[in-house]
């Protein structure tokens, strides 16, 4: 079964302030690609982007919250409730390139406690790397939460993980979503190869033995969506775990090789990605990403981004302009030509 994606906020929250600013953007693109000659002003409230960045911050903490719970529910019933929790972070030296993946168990309060970002950064903030004379601290490439077994199980399932977008990342495909980038892309023949653009946010991966385990695992995933009994307490709410989507991609795979089952479930309102990945795939999938193929993947789309906002500066603007609301709104707001931003109290 299949249901059009929902675009890639709606995904993260439904704060009305939060979408208010959204069409607010919306109207201000076609305003100022309709007339470009003219000149333009953006008025924004200074009370109402706090407000926006208090409601994105807070749905991102209740989808983490959502996450986890939903995570705890699985190692509950595909684990025997028995597990240990570990915070994996992928970190690159700066003057190298050079990829490590670190690890160190957590506690429930931990996980809780602290957002997944704050987590991958408190294993750095301890970590430093000799090079030459001097001591480097690494940057977080990625970071997720993997829940292990204490002993085998039938059907086999090495490990559960759980993972969010970063919300730099979170903001550029708004942007995407603001100009349509993958209609611009399609119509681009130079760019049309690069037109499919990941639209998850929230995330959990198990990872099984085989492909058979992988069938095993997604039928138990189906029974439980339709009992009300197994999934109670994930959401806040009490709703109900639907699953609206399910694409198979073990036979045939994709281009690059990676292989599982891809389902998309909701849980009062959020919406998580679930895949079911033999080890085998999972491994190769977890070598690029502490190679350099995983950055250069990366690369690509920004480089997508670049060529369409050097095309159209409009959507860099926008770009930078989301991000100095949500990153560094004390710092000056960025300005493109006839198009200047003005702050009122």
């Amino acid at each position: 079964m299949t249901h059009d994606t929902p675009s890639p906020l709606r995904l993260v929250t439904r704060d009305p302030a939060v979408h208010e600013l959204i069409a607010q953007l919306s109207a201000a693109r076609k305003r100022i690609l309709g007339a470009p000659e003219e000149a333009h002003a953006l008025q924004f409230s200074r009370s109402h982007l706090a407000d926006v960045r208090a409601g994105f911050n807070a749905a991102i903490r209740r989808g983490e919250s959502t996450l986890h719970r939903l995570c705890d529910r699985l190692v509950k019933e595909l684990m025997d409730g028995r597990c240990d929790k570990v915070s994996v972070v992928i970190a690159e030296t700066p003057s190298t390139g050079e990829r490590t993946q670190l690890e160190h168990r957590i506690t429930d309060d931990s996980l809780y406690g602290l957002t997944d970002l704050a987590l991958g950064l408190s294993v750095l903030e301890r970590v430093r790397f000799k090079r030459g004379e001097d001591w480097v601290q690494p940057r977080l490439v990625a970071n997720f939460v993997e829940y292990h077994p204490l002993r085998a199980g039938d059907p086999v399932i090495h490990k559960i993980l759980s993972r969010i977008k970063a919300e730099e990342e979170v903001w550029n495909k708004v942007v995407d979503e603001i100009f349509d980038l993958d209609a611009l892309v399609r119509r681009d023949k130079q760019l049309s190869r690069y037109s499919r653009f990941v639209k998850d946010v929230f995330g959990v991966k198990i990872v099984v033995g085989n492909d058979a385990d992988a069938e095993r695992v997604h039928a138990w995933l189906e029974r439980a969506c339709d009992d009300p009994e197994i999934f109670q307490s994930v959401s806040s709410g009490g709703e109900q775990v639907k699953l609206i989507e399910t694409k198979n991609y073990l036979a045939a795979g994709k281009r690059t090789g990676w292989a599982a089952l891809k389902s998309v479930v909701t849980a009062g309102g959020q919406t998580i990605e679930l895949q079911i990945q033999p080890l085998d795939n999972h491994v190769r999938e977890l070598q690029r990403l502490t190679a350099q193929s995983h950055a250069a993947f990366r690369t690509r789309r920004e480089e997508v981004r670049d060529e369409v906002a050097r095309a159209l500066p409009l959507f860099g603007f926008y770009r930078s302009l989301l991000r100095w609301m949500f990153q560094h709104p004390d710092a000056p707001a960025p300005q493109l030509g006839r198009v200047r931003v003005e702050l009122i109290d």
